[in-house]
């Protein structure tokens, strides 16, 4: 959780995540307590910096062994000569020929 602003908002990839870092950490704690966590690895990553360099926004590409291709965004902020995460939103894209689809579905489930 270094990485995180004290103040940082995680917001998942269901429309009901959206935690502050402590709530965060109060979900994910107990999976990575027991070594039962998850592995995103980045594989593209686009970041654009404001203008006095003290804080950027970024887009990252990832693979997940259960969800395979998911995305990440956020913004970040340099403190005190440290980037700390402001937000950070998770999401699985989904093709646009499924889109329906899945609205069905979500919609059924709302």
């Amino acid at each position: 959780y270094q990485c995180f602003a004290d103040d940082a908002l995680f917001v998942g990839t269901d429309a009901k995540e959206v935690w502050t870092l402590k709530q965060f950490k109060g979900y994910v704690d107990p999976y990575f307590s027991k070594g039962r966590g998850w592995t995103y690895t980045p594989n593209k990553r686009w970041i654009n910096f404001s203008q006095n360099g003290n804080v950027a926004w970024f887009l990252e590409m990832l693979d997940n062994k259960k969800y395979g291709v998911t995305r990440g965004s956020g913004v970040i902020e340099k403190v005190a000569g440290q980037w700390v995460i402001k937000q950070y939103h998770l999401t699985i894209p989904i093709p646009n020929n499924s889109s329906k689809e899945v609205l069905k579905i979500i919609k059924a489930k709302s």
